[in-house]
């Protein structure tokens, strides 16, 4: 009857362990490429990452939207950039 259990016992490693590795390596590259483009974004207006956080609401927001589309025009007219 033991051998028809429905439910596995799992350890608390196994658990740590599933809980460590839960984000993908590709998810994980993707974060990270997209964390280096923002910066580089940001320097190139001579600013950092942490300035975004000291910027009001409405600021970062347009700061954003202007990242958003200098992204997307780039993607569109030059996709060896992002290779």
């Amino acid at each position: 009857m033991a051998d028809d259990l429905r439910f596995v016992s799992v350890s608390e490693d196994d658990i740590k362990s599933l809980l460590s590795n839960k984000l993908s390596d590709h998810t994980k590259r993707v974060v990270s490429g997209a964390v280096k483009m923002l910066t580089e974004y940001t320097v190139e207006r001579n600013m950092s990452l942490s300035d975004l956080y000291k910027l009001p609401k409405c600021d970062l927001n347009d700061f954003l939207r202007h990242f958003y589309i200098s992204i997307f025009e780039c993607c569109t007219c030059n996709r060896a950039l992002f290779v």
